[in-house]
């Protein structure tokens, strides 16, 4: 395809990368994301305030455990 539009491969990764630098591309790219990624569903009533917040900080602590026994252990 490139070649039918005379774009070369690094005529290409250099314009992307301008663009990703751009911060109006990127925060249209993370909005597009974050609309991408929301559920058609409804939440679980459980699933108050509180219960994310504790739910968000095990996750993390999870990660952060697996990490350190990863990379830093």
């Amino acid at each position: 395809m490139f070649d039918k539009l005379c774009i070369s491969p690094e005529m290409f990764e250099r314009s992307q990368q301008e663009l990703m630098m751009d911060p109006y591309v990127s925060m249209e790219l993370f909005n597009m994301g974050i609309s991408m990624e929301q559920p058609t569903g409804k939440a679980p009533e459980a699933l108050d305030y509180q219960k994310t917040v504790d739910l968000v900080k095990e996750s993390n602590n999870f990660a952060f455990d697996l990490f350190k026994k990863e990379y830093i252990d």
